[in-house]
């Protein structure tokens, strides 16, 4: 079993210390709440409102009411469409390529 404590991230997740997100179990969840999607994808619950205000990220709001949800299809698709990380830049390394 996989699993991620939320011990280290940030205070902005908002999650109880001893709450632990079981990354094995995302096949079987339909959906995610902004705090669970925030431990899984390493991300504030800021960067997460911000992904869906300007709409990147689908978040939905249950038709009992209650806290929006975030369709795990649609956390999969928001992850798989960020750009990859190809690594730190080491000092002095131009950040750009030269101009021709």
């Amino acid at each position: 079993m996989t699993s991620i404590s939320t011990t280290a991230l940030t205070p902005a997740c908002r999650l109880p210390r001893s709450a632990v997100v079981d990354v094995d179990q995302l096949d079987t969840k339909l959906a995610l709440s902004i705090e669970d999607f925030c431990a899984v994808a390493g991300m504030s619950v800021s960067a997460a409102y911000l992904a869906i205000k300007v709409g990147d990220l689908r978040a939905v709001r249950p038709r009992t009411g209650g806290a929006a949800i975030i369709r795990v299809e649609d956390a999969k698709a928001f992850l798989d469409a960020m750009p990859a990380f190809s690594g730190r830049k080491r000092r002095g390394e131009a950040c750009h390529a030269p101009r021709a």
